[in-house]
């Protein structure tokens, strides 16, 4: 009777609460899809990919390693009472990142100017990184709460980022400027607005990360804290670059209309899967990595695994008889053309993520950055592939390569976890 009110407990105070804020986020990013793409030609929504795309990267590739750290030390520095060093790294980190990033944009927007690149294009980069590092610091947020299993704020945060966005490029659109760059700018404004109110709505919860003077003394908790760090911007770089700025080079081989109906797909296809996946982050990681017996850990890791596959197929055998339907309905009729690439595509992201749920292992060892031979050659190889047999319009053909990649990149975190498992063994 204990266990079944302890799962009682769980379900209400973490499920619950996770499966309601990955419902809202998936509703409301289907809900933009679909206004945005009857909006604008796939053309024109080539300007939003890009622009999602190189803020996505800078949250993801800059600030991720951040929040990685954020969330695998919290338990550590409550337990071993170091939470002065803790909270002190944290504050350090976030104002370097911020100086990074704008240092980044200074130097690409005197490049453009004085290469006389076109005002889109300025513009572009303005709003790329305003909004990732808006959406960093957000997410660093997310985990500072994750680590606390606060579920209650996650979930408010998560709900409301799609819908104020939203409301946001609409207000643009339709008060000032029926055009895409207003409705860029009105997405980018929303988001910054989001991250104000977050910081005031949870002022109390974060003050204890402001307040904290910065520690001098070079403790070898700080020092762990800084080599995990660093060790996450290499797999999160490799993430980042393999995610996100796959939409650069295609804009290069597919033409701007190309890329904008890619774009439309790929994001569906992630943000399904994406779903799928942080739903499973939330409730399965946490346990994993404080679970004391290294052989619960393992059947923790195993049943994640399995119930990740289980949901990502279903999700596909759906998807394979009704993909004409689903874009259609959650598209416009340009995009409901292209089901196959789109079926490609959710696979695809359905590997990848399914990559991201075997490397628990390598958060559990603190050891994250063992992965990067896995990213590095899903990386080359997409990008031989897309240079060889990708040309204008062949969106089908740069997810089929999308594809094969993501199978030898599981196929490599696979024998990479068996490896570990098998020197862990041979150690004790």
């Amino acid at each position: 009777m204990l266990s079944f009110n302890r799962l009682m407990v769980f379900v209400r105070t973490d499920i619950l609460w996770v499966a309601a804020g990955q419902l809202i986020a998936l509703i409301m990013g289907l809900v933009s899809l679909k206004i945005f793409t009857n909006l604008f030609s796939a053309e024109q929504y080539a300007f939003i990919a890009l622009m999602m795309s190189l803020s996505a990267w800078i949250w993801t590739g800059v600030y991720q390693p951040l929040n990685q750290t954020i969330f695998r030390f919290y338990s550590l520095a409550t337990e071993q009472n170091w939470q002065s060093q803790y909270f002190s790294s944290i504050k350090q980190y976030e104002i370097n990142l911020a100086q990074l990033i704008f240092a980044l944009m200074l130097m690409v927007l005197f490049y453009c100017l004085f290469s006389g690149q076109p005002k889109s294009i300025l513009l572009l980069v303005v709003l790329s990184t305003l909004l990732g590092i808006s959406y960093g610091i957000i997410h660093g947020i997310v985990s500072f709460f994750m680590a606390q299993r606060k579920r209650k704020p996650v979930t408010v945060i998560q709900s409301g980022d799609g819908s104020l966005r939203l409301v946001g490029g609409l207000i643009a659109y339709y008060v000032f400027s029926q055009t895409v760059y207003a409705t860029a700018t009105g997405l980018v404004i929303a988001g910054m607005l989001f991250l104000l109110l977050i910081l005031i709505a949870f002022r109390h919860q974060l003050s204890v990360v402001w307040r904290t003077t910065k520690v001098t003394e070079n403790t070898q908790q700080k020092q762990e804290f800084s080599r995990y760090f660093k060790k996450m911007y290499v797999i999160t770089l490799l993430n980042a670059s393999v995610i996100h700025l796959d939409k650069w080079l295609l804009l290069i081989l597919l033409g701007t209309d190309g890329l904008g109906k890619y774009a439309v797909l790929y994001m569906l296809a992630m943000t399904i899967t994406t779903v799928i996946y942080v739903f499973f982050e939330m409730l399965g990681f946490p346990l994993i990595i404080n679970q004391k017996s290294t052989i619960r850990r393992r059947q923790y890791q195993f049943l994640l695994f399995l119930a990740y596959s289980l949901c990502l197929s279903f999700v596909i055998v759906v998807t394979y008889f009704w993909a004409g339907d689903m874009l259609y309905f959650l598209t416009t009729d340009y995009i409901a053309a292209e089901k196959d690439t789109f079926l490609w595509l959710l696979i695809g992201c359905g590997l990848l993520n399914l990559g991201r749920v075997l490397m628990v292992q390598g958060i559990v060892e603190k050891c994250p950055d063992k992965y990067w031979p896995a990213y590095a050659v899903l990386l080359c190889f997409f990008t031989s592939w897309c240079f060889m047999k990708v040309g204008e319009g062949e969106g089908l053909v740069a997810a089929q390569g999308f594809v094969w990649g993501t199978i030898i990149f599981v196929s490599i975190i696979l024998l990479l976890n068996l490896r570990g498992s098998i020197y862990a063994q041979s150690t004790r």
